[in-house]
């Protein structure tokens, strides 16, 4: 059985929060990993909270 269907699999997904499961896709997504790597790349000293 493919495990991303197993129900096993889906149970942790129960108890989690929306904000986790939006940064679990942003985490994963290859575009957003090289957007938040351009962007630290473009701060002078590493901070991004104005950005």
């Amino acid at each position: 059985m493919n495990s991303r269907r197993s129900p096993e699999s889906y149970r942790r997904l129960q108890d989690a929060e929306l904000t986790d499961i939006a940064w679990e896709c942003l985490r994963r997504n290859a575009d957003s990993r090289r957007d938040f790597e351009a962007m630290i790349a473009n701060s002078p000293d590493g901070d991004t909270s104005a950005l």
